[in-house]
This record gives C-alpha cells, structure tokens and sequence, in this order.
C-alpha cells in the first residue's frame, strides 16, 4: 500500500511539473522579443495552442478528407445508418441518465470504503488504474473519442451541415477530439436531421463496442495463422518478485495444476479458487517420523517441523496414525509425496490399509499445489493463490514461431479490446450518451410518440430539474 501511494504522489508531481515547465517555457517564448513572433507564427500555422494543462491543436485542412469520407457509402445507406443510431441514441438516453443519478446518488450517500461498490467510479491511475494499464486506457479514450466525433462529422456532412474545423486536445492526463459545425447550418435542421447529427457520436461508441466483442470472439480464428489455442496457458509475462519466477518463464506453457488439466486461462483461474487445502495419499511404509523435539509453531494453528533443513523438503501431518485427534507430523520431500492422489480421508486412496491421507502444514489462506509445465520438473508452489496470480500474466495462445514479441501480442490485443468495452460503455459513452441525448430530446420530431413523452417529461418538471437541463445543453453544444 505505502509502495503504491508513493507512486501515486510522484506521478502526481511528476505530471505537475511537466505542465508548470511547459507553460513556463510558453510564457518565455512568448515574451522572448527574438523567438516571439516565430512562435506565435509557429503556433498559429499549425493550430497549436498551449494552456496550464492543456494543449490544443484544430485544423480545417481535414475538412475535405471528411466530406469524401461520406461519400463511402450511398446517400440511402447512410440516412438508414443514421436513422438507426438516431433511436438508438434516444432509447439508451434514460438507461445512461439513470446510470448516472444512481451513481452520483451513491457518491452522496456513502464513505470511501464503499467506493468498489459503485457502478461508475472515476479512474484515477496509481490508485484503480494500474500504471501497467494506462497507456491502454489513454489509447482507448483516444479512439473512442476520435471515431465519436467522426460519427458527428459524418452524420453533419451528410446533412449537408458545413464542418468548420476538427481539433485534438490533451488534458492534463487524458486525450480528447472535438469537431466544430456551422451553427447556422445546424439550427436550420429538422428535428428529426438534427436527432441524426447530435446521436451519431454515441452510436458510433456503441458500434465500436459491438466491434470489440465481436473480434474477441472471433480472435482465436483470426489469430490461426500465428498461433494455437486449447493446449495449456502460455505464460507471457512474470514479476522477477513471482515466488515461481525463475521455475517458470516468459514462453512457459502450463499444462495442469495438481493433476487437473488446463487449457485455458478459464481453467487455471478455477484450479486456484478452492482454497480447501485437500491431501495426498501416501503408503504408510514410506513415511520417517519426524523428531518431535524440533517442532515449533510459526503461526497459531500451523506447525512447522523441517527447521528449514532444505527447501525441497515441507511439513505434512496426519491424525491416521494412532487413535484419538493426535496429529503426527513428518518432514518430506515435497516434489516426491504429492504425486499421489488426492484426499480427504484415507479411505479415499486405492488402498485404505496401506495408506494415510498426508496434508500440508499451512494456514488457512495458504495452498500447495503441484504446477505441470512443458519444463523438465514441475513446480511446487507454496503460499496465496492470489499472490501466484497476480505476479503472472497468462494467454490462451500458442505462438506457432518462437518469437518473445508474439507471447505477448494476443494478451495486449485482448487487453485493448477489453478496455474498449468498459472505457467505451462507462466512462466516455455515458457521459456523452447524457450531453448528446439531452440536446437531442429539445429536437425530437413532433409526432413521435418516444420524443414526445421525454420531452414532455423534461418540460413538466420544476425549475431546478430546468436549469440542469440548460447547463448540459450548454455541454452539448461544446461537445459538438
């Protein structure tokens, strides 16, 4: 926790000082009487603007690009597109304001401690964003907001609505596009042409969630040429503090956990959830009592009884023994006695006479569990599955050339894809989903019934609910 909140605070300063330096430096040139005009020339022709946190670039000079752009699909195919995204934006519209109330309700009404139990929570990195993670989200935030306003752009062209400019901007940690429509060409629209243009953002999110979840389904079928699946978890990167790190590696392909297949990440993710320590049978003429001398407890409940003779060796126990609840222990060789099968009890073992029912000395949230790999010996880990989880990252796919690169191509596909889901759905859709339908629902064409009930229902509400209302049309004339 302290590692982590000393992370937070030294990106925290980190990205401070770099947009104090950077306003800095833009104020010095500015007032530099040799560098002065250059710049600001410099900064004009490329249509760059600098601020305390963020910078802006704009162009018209992707206006034409944009209006040949519309031209790939006819003119009836792309009113239907529109149409479409029109009522879909319309119908989501109380779904994404909903979702909102409930949560900024949530934030009101309850303690930081119950943070995980909201729907929307605001993602900040360091703290539930890992820093692994960030350049995914940035990426994503980028595309959905890029092809969101492209779906504006394109739905305005199509209504013959001039495009004055697009721009790219970056604020303090997150990127962001915009593109700027004539208004007057704008006002003069029907409702319903206006309902095509002001929606067309969040349809086109949608679609690029729809997308996603289509090529993730697909992606073992698209990847068949390079790679295989179905045959163990592949691993493609490992912390160097992993307690495995160095038994396992970067192209280790892990084949079953304690003697139950894996073939997924699905299988090796369930193989480690039980955490009900079970046995192992062992003949009792294979067992050396360990001397009881040299026990000691290291945790209550938990005996330890090998003095660290060997790290090979571990501590099992048994009451099967003798009569009564009396435990016997033994210091044995972990990688020779938990080849057998498993148990509960020893009437559990091929041969109940012969054979005890031998478990491990740990405590409650600990496991020992036997790791088969395409390696020559297994692994034998001991300690919290959660710990095993979180220090490796595994993929489904099989890299039919052996290159380092392609072990970790499917896991950063399918990572982008993923957070083109969540980032998409949540954060950036909902959020536009409101600024978008809520102008929308002031042009709803009269007539139709879905419209008219929403516009009804804003109108018919008090003056407070009106104002809001006002702000996030504002909001939405900024987003278009």
């Amino acid at each position: 926790h302290r590692t982590s909140v000393g992370r937070m605070k030294w990106a925290v300063w980190t990205v401070a000082a770099f947009w104090l330096l950077l306003k800095i430096g833009d104020q010095l040139l500015q007032r530099n009487g040799t560098l002065s005009k250059r710049y600001m020339v410099f900064l004009k022709r490329h249509g760059l603007s600098v601020s305390l946190g963020k910078i802006q670039w704009y162009t018209n000079r992707a206006n034409r690009l944009l209006v040949q752009s519309s031209d790939f699909l006819p003119g009836h195919w792309q009113q239907t597109w529109f149409a479409v995204g029109a009522v879909i934006g319309v119908l989501l519209l109380p779904l994404s304001v909903g979702l909102l109330t409930y949560t900024l309700l949530s934030f009101m009404g309850s303690s930081t401690a119950d943070a995980k139990d909201h729907v929307l929570v605001p993602v900040v990195p360091g703290v539930n964003l890992p820093w692994n993670q960030l350049l995914y989200f940035l990426v994503t935030i980028a595309v959905s907001g890029v092809l969101h306003e492209f779906g504006h752009a394109i739905a305005a062209v199509n209504e013959d609505v001039r495009i004055d400019g697009v721009g790219l901007f970056f604020f303090i940690l997150y990127p962001g596009a915009y593109v700027n429509l004539h208004t007057q060409h704008l006002t003069i629209l029907k409702p319903m042409q206006k309902l095509k243009v002001f929606c067309a953002g969040v349809w086109h999110n949608v679609v690029i969630v729809l997308g996603s979840l289509t090529i993730l389904y697909c992606l073992p079928w698209i990847l068949l040429p390079l790679f295989t699946a179905g045959k163990g978890v592949v691993v493609d990167a490992i912390s160097e503090e992993s307690p495995v790190y160095g038994q396992l590696l970067v192209g280790s392909v892990i084949l079953s956990v304690d003697g139950s297949r894996v073939t997924n990440r699905r299988d090796w993710t369930s193989s480690l959830v039980p955490y009900h320590q079970h046995g192992f049978c062992v003949d009792k003429s294979d067992l050396e009592e360990t001397n009881v001398k040299a026990m000691h407890a290291t945790l209550p409940g938990v005996v330890e009884c090998c003095q660290n003779d060997s790290a090979s060796k571990f501590c099992f126990y048994t009451d099967e023994l003798q009569s009564g609840t009396s435990k016997k222990y033994f210091c044995l060789n972990a990688r020779r006695f938990t080849i057998g099968l498993h148990c509960t009890k020893k009437s559990d073992c091929l041969k109940p006479d012969q054979s005890v029912c031998l478990r491990p000395s740990l405590d409650p949230q600990s496991r020992l569990f036997r790791i088969t790999h395409n390696g020559a010996k297994d692994v034998i880990f001991v300690g919290h599955p959660l710990v095993l989880h979180q220090s490796m990252s595994l993929t489904d796919y099989h890299p039919r050339i052996d290159l380092f690169v392609l072990y970790q191509l499917p896991g950063v596909i399918e990572t982008f894809l993923q957070y083109l889901q969540m980032s998409v759905v949540y954060p950036y859709h909902t959020a536009t989903q409101v600024i978008d339908g809520l102008h929308s629902i002031s042009n709803c064409p009269q007539g139709k019934s879905g419209c008219m009930e929403s516009q009804t229902f804003w109108d018919s509400k008090a003056n407070g609910v009106n104002v809001w209302y006002e702000i996030l049309r504002v909001w939405t004339f900024l987003d278009c």
